[in-house]
């Protein structure tokens, strides 16, 4: 029979484990803003997309876009409408890139055409909800 050799054991106390890193849902803004307004402008014969109007309630920002056929591509997900309650900003979307830089978006088809900011704050709190190994006590 082997005998029993403690350096051989694996230690518990020493192993760590590596977490996936979280990703946070959507695009980064100003890359994905970026291609819009250039295809805004280069096929959908609005002309300068910078003296468009948004507005803005909450984490949603319509683009006020209802009369342009978005492509496929620009699309996350389709919803049968969202009810503006108060319009808390109105600006051109040259302002746009700028109020949403480093943030992340999801773009949504309705009966318009939405941006939904995502909530970074939300996703960390979700992050730092998870339970955390009780440290291994001595008896």
């Amino acid at each position: 029979m082997p005998k029993f050799n403690p350096d051989s054991q694996l230690n518990i106390h020493e192993l760590t484990v590596e977490e996936p890193e979280k990703q946070t849902p959507g695009h980064d803004a100003e890359p994905f803003l970026t291609e819009v307004f250039s295809w805004i402008r280069d096929k959908s014969g609005y002309g300068n997309p910078s003296k468009l109007y948004f507005t803005e309630m909450g984490d949603i920002i319509d683009m006020r876009l209802s009369g342009l056929v978005i492509p496929d591509k620009f699309i996350d997900e389709t919803t049968d409408g969202i009810t503006w309650k108060k319009v808390t900003y109105e600006g051109v979307f040259s302002d746009l890139k700028e109020r949403l830089k480093g943030k992340k978006i999801i773009s949504i088809i309705a009966n318009n055409w939405y941006l939904k900011v995502v909530n970074d704050k939300e996703n960390k709190k979700i992050a730092n909800d998870v339970p955390q190994m009780p440290e291994n006590k001595q008896f």
